[in-house]
């Protein structure tokens, strides 16, 4: 769990400084919420 700010960070650091959207935004963030609740379980 103590991962996911570093991945929502770099996730929306990276589009900044390339210029360009991330491809499979929606997955990163569906991927990231299901890390979350598993590691709540």
């Amino acid at each position: 769990i103590m991962i996911l700010p570093a991945m929502g960070v770099i996730s929306d650091i990276i589009p900044v400084f390339c210029r360009k959207s991330i491809f499979g935004y929606k997955t990163i963030v569906a991927s990231s919420l299901a890390i979350a609740f598993a590691g709540s379980l």
